[in-house]
């Protein structure tokens, strides 16, 4: 059983370290309104840890872009809890790279939740 929840933390660790790097640096990037159009979360595999995807649209300069946001969690109610606050076609605050807006980011800090 301990091995089991090894790879949960391992799983958790791994997804957490790329999502930091491919969003280093998003709280200074600009804001877009964007719209969810899916929120979900996939329950945990055999081996690795639960998952909260949260797939938006943004505009841009008159452009539409589309992101998906994935966020580890240890536990499956958590994550669960996480994709419940994203509604699909509410409103969500999108941060993106300036220079290349196809890297986006959904920050739990830039959400406005009732």
């Amino acid at each position: 059983m301990g091995g089991l929840f090894l790879d949960v933390i391992v799983a958790y660790i791994f997804k957490t370290a790329a999502r930091l790097l491919k969003t280093g640096g998003s709280s200074r990037w600009p804001l877009a309104k964007g719209t969810v159009a899916t929120a979900n979360c996939r329950p945990q595999p055999a081996l690795g840890c639960s998952t909260s995807h949260i797939v938006y649209s943004f505009m841009v300069n008159g452009a539409r872009f589309w992101g998906m946001d994935e966020k580890a969690f240890i536990f499956q109610n958590s994550a669960k809890h996480h994709a419940e606050r994203f509604l699909p076609e509410s409103s969500v605050r999108v941060r993106y790279k300036p220079a290349e807006p196809t890297v986006s980011a959904v920050r739990d800090e830039d959400q406005v939740h009732p």
